[in-house]
């Protein structure tokens, strides 16, 4: 039996603006390339480029086919980029069993390598080789614009569309990206209480839109102004320089774990209050042998509530580390299981992990 021949991808970047930050290389690989796509239509190089006909990149551009569709037929990003992923696969394949040396081009905004999940989908399909052409992405624009080297500065890239979770712990600098609406832009006013007045009074936070076009705008905003200072699109990132507290990180990640196992976890998916009553015997007897365990109580003050012990006493009568999260106790009290499960796991939840 045959191996079927693998379908080739070219994924090439358009830059993050308009047509001349357009690479010569990605021009290079479209004209190689006989079938095209291009991810999306709304991007300046793309529009540009189809109002001028008569230039290179326009001809090249006018033959692609573009995928824009699959943001209105599919209930969620994921599931967008998925069906993109695949669409570009499918035609790769059906083009290498024809002609084995043929190759797809895949024209994205800004660079391939960069907040691009389409392309890490299809550098996963064992269907496929995939070939990546790289290009500027707006992370170059935004250094420049904030006079920022991120590597001396230890910046973070966050996804604002996850910015809680992401940003979880972090004192800054951030550069939140994928800040398209004004929605998502108040969702991460909302995740931090403030940022730091730093330099007394300076603005807190820089709005960076429309970047190397000619309605550029960098415009440094008050926190609260973030989603409120201009009409936030898919050319939106924001700099955030200092944060005042980092976000709580335990009980972030904490809270995006529940809703992971509500939304996926067919076990977790069908239990009620009433389900879980029997577990949380099991539970509590687990707590007590944990207890037991720990022996003895170090001296000082007396412990609080269940799961809430007080601090050993630090040098000099210095209270020692603060409890962990929840006040529950630190790692290095909490005794080692020989299980390879989750603490706490229920039978049930056990055997469903290893039916998966």
């Amino acid at each position: 039996m045959s191996v079927p021949t693998k379908g080739r991808v070219v994924a090439v970047g358009l830059g993050p603006a308009g047509p001349e930050l357009v690479p010569p290389a990605s021009l290079q690989a479209l004209r190689r390339c006989q079938l095209r796509f291009v991810r999306t239509r709304h991007h300046p190089a793309v529009q540009t480029a189809a109002a001028d006909g008569s230039s290179d990149l326009g001809a090249l551009l006018a033959q692609a086919k573009p995928l824009d569709r699959h943001y209105e037929e599919q209930p969620s990003f994921e599931a967008v980029y998925a069906a993109i992923a695949a669409e570009v696969a499918d035609a790769a394949v059906v083009a290498a069993a024809t002609d084995p040396e043929s190759a797809v081009a895949y024209a994205v905004p800004g660079s391939p390598l960069v907040a691009e999940r389409t392309v890490e989908l299809l550098r996963a399909d064992d269907r496929v080789e995939l070939q990546v052409v790289p290009a500027l992405s707006f992370l170059d624009l935004a250094w420049e614009r904030l006079g920022v080297d991120p590597l001396a500065a230890g910046v973070r890239l966050v996804d604002a569309t996850d910015f809680a979770a992401q940003a979880a712990g972090q004192r800054g600098p951030l550069l939140v990206a994928q800040c398209y609406s004004r929605s998502v832009l108040s969702e991460v006013k909302l995740a931090v209480d403030r940022p730091d007045d730093v330099d007394g009074g300076a603005p807190q936070a820089v709005l960076l839109h429309h970047l190397g076009l000619p309605d550029e705008q960098v415009l440094p905003v008050a926190w609260a102004d973030i989603d409120r200072s201009l009409p936030a699109d898919h050319l939106t990132s924001l700099w955030v320089g200092q944060l005042s507290a980092p976000v709580g990180a335990e009980l972030i990640r904490l809270e995006e774990l529940v809703r992971v196992l509500r939304a996926r976890c067919p076990w977790d998916m069908r239990q009620t209050h009433q389900s879980l009553a029997r577990h949380l015997l099991e539970e509590s007897y687990e707590v007590l042998d944990a207890i037991e365990e720990l022996g003895p109580p170090p001296p000082g003050p007396a412990p609080g509530p269940v799961g809430m012990p007080g601090p050993a006493p630090g040098p000099a009568g210095m209270p020692g580390p603060a409890p962990g999260l929840a006040g529950m106790p630190g790692p290095a009290q909490v005794p080692q299981r020989s299980s390879g499960t989750a603490p706490g796991a229920s039978p049930e939840a056990v055997e469903h992990l290893q039916e998966e």
